[in-house]
């Protein structure tokens, strides 16, 4: 394996500045791993920067779980030989998750149009590649923590991270906290909203909305700019709002279209046949609408009808099911429906019962008569919900040497002992509290630890800590007190380690000396003797 970096690959790109569209080098090999070179003269999710990215080569071929960790550096040259510019060496790992790695704003188009920077309108682009480690098989990278522009994340999150600031080059410049932990919580909530707003507007509840405005104010509180997250979130909203007035007058249309119909229209009597744990399938439940008492009819009756089932969402009348189909209804064939009307898990998880209760509206179009029919909530149906905040890391962290019920005990004792400690906590987000937490128990063990364990750089970064969390709104008097007592007893055991070292070098000193005169005592009585 490689132990220094060294150039992989000199690539000449001829009338650099007439190019457009992306432009793939062929693939070469280094560090016994095969790569390819991606240029972007007009940018990459960015139009004012050339865009450069180094790929691994058909990772598509490679066995599961393959990763190879390298640490590589850009270099651009004109044609005579001159650096233009190069970059800083960068150390990643290279996955199915994350195959390339690179930079969305390598060089600003101005510096590429200075007369005279391109030669002969030809760019040479070299990449020095230092290959660290190959798995060719393994486990899945996904989880693996990378850091990506100053933040620990999950290497399946490295993408979107390096998108986000792509496309946001100031989205985290003035960040109050440089905590690791506090960081990933942030970005984690960071990506939750992305997601969220990312999704159809009228998918979206009012629960959701609002807690995408209070994530949104508390980034914004925590030092992100996110106008740009702001104003799509008023789009989604406003978007939102205006899907719900249109399913609202269509609904309105339909029922005005029923009373006006039935007048003039046969009716036929129904009713709805409902399966909460489904009719011959266990994933979802199953429902028929069904001609009422079919044998009090005529023989040869028969009914064509147009339906619909709208199973409501009691959480987001947007975010119902809707299923619509029709049929020839007849003596021979009494019913019709959806064996696999709505998941299982879609119903009890995703705000379709309330108090174990559903709602199902029926809306039929029978010879030109429309009916409806609610039909009666499900019994016996308990009502399950899970938590849709799934954190990408696990921030409560605990010492793999402590029983955990030791660490409970630990942690309830200093509430007990200090029940004021988070009165003024400004963070209102659950994730970002946990964060804050488990940095407070690990220093508050830290600062417990031996004056003499801790180094002057430790003490430093515990200070450091210490003002973070104070902050945010901790009452950590009684802890500076005591890191204060620690520093000052540091100073103090260091000062009299260096007194017995000096009391040590003089006893050296002494010994030696005695020893030169025992010599010198012993030379003079031989000359005497003689």
């Amino acid at each position: 394996m490689e132990t220094e970096s060294k150039k992989a690959l000199s690539w000449q790109i001829d009338n650099f500045s007439e190019r457009t569209d992306g432009i793939y080098s062929d693939p070469f090999s280094s560090g016994g791993c095969e790569w390819n070179l991606r240029v972007y003269p007009k940018g990459n999710l960015v139009d004012d920067h050339l865009s450069l990215f180094l790929f691994v080569a058909n990772p598509e071929s490679l066995l599961p779980g393959w990763s190879r960790r390298a640490s590589y550096r850009f270099v651009l040259l004109d044609q005579s030989g001159k650096v233009l510019f190069r970059t800083s060496e960068a150390s990643t790992l290279f996955s199915a998750e994350t195959p390339n790695w690179g930079y969305h704003r390598m060089l600003p188009h101005t510096k590429l149009l200075e007369e005279g920077f391109l030669e002969n309108n030809k760019l040479i682009v070299e990449v020095y590649i230092n290959v660290v480690e190959v798995i060719h098989e393994g486990k899945s990278t996904a989880n693996e923590i990378v850091t990506v522009h100053g933040f620990q994340v999950l290497n399946s999150q490295a993408n979107s991270v390096s998108r986000i600031f792509a496309e946001h080059q100031d989205v985290a410049v003035g960040i109050r906290s440089d905590i690791a932990e506090v960081k990933t919580a942030y970005m984690n909530i960071l990506l939750g909203l992305i997601e969220t707003l990312g999704k159809p507007p009228q998918s979206l509840s009012e629960t959701e909305l609002s807690n995408a405005e209070s994530e949104l104010s508390e980034l914004t509180e925590a030092g992100f700019k996110l106008d740009w997250l702001k104003s799509k979130l008023e789009e989604v909203t406003l978007n939102r709002k205006k899907a719900l007035s249109d399913l609202k007058v269509e609904l309105e249309n339909e029922k005005i279209k029923s009373d006006v119909d039935a007048a003039a229209a046969p009716r036929t009597a129904w009713y709805v046949t409902v399966y909460p744990k489904g009719n011959g399938i266990g994933t979802h439940m199953s429902m028929y609408l069904e001609v009422a008492d079919p044998l009090s009819l005529p023989r040869g009756w028969s009914r064509d009808a147009i339906f619909r089932f709208l199973v409501v969402n009691q959480s987001s009348v947007l975010c119902s099911k809707s299923l619509k189909t029709k049929h020839h209804f007849n003596e021979k064939k009494t019913n019709r429906g959806f064996k696999k009307a709505l998941r299982l898990t879609k119903l009890h998880n995703r705000g379709y019962l309330v108090d174990d209760k559903l709602i199902i509206e029926v809306h039929v179009l029978c010879y030109d008569a429309i009916c409806f029919h609610p039909t009666k909530p499900l019994l016996n149906e308990k009502k399950k919900t899970v938590s849709l905040l799934k954190p990408n890391l696990d921030v409560v962290s605990v010492e793999k040497k402590k029983d955990i019920d030791d660490v409970n005990s630990f942690q309830s004792q200093v509430l007990a002992e200090h029940p004021d400690i988070a009165v003024g906590f400004k963070p209102k987000n659950q994730v970002v509290k946990t964060a804050y937490m488990t940095v407070l128990f690990d220093l508050i063990e830290k600062v417990n630890k031996p004056p003499h364990c801790h180094s002057e750089t430790e003490l430093s970064n515990i200070y450091i800590e210490l003002s973070d969390l104070t902050e945010v709104g901790f009452k950590l008097d009684w802890l500076k007190s005591k890191l204060d007592e620690v520093s000052l007893e540091r100073k103090k055991s260091n000062a009299d380690s260096f007194r017995a070292q000096q009391l040590e070098e003089r006893v050296k000193n002494l010994e030696l000396m005695f020893a030169d005169l025992k010599a010198e005592v012993k030379q003079g009585e031989g000359q005497i003797y003689n």
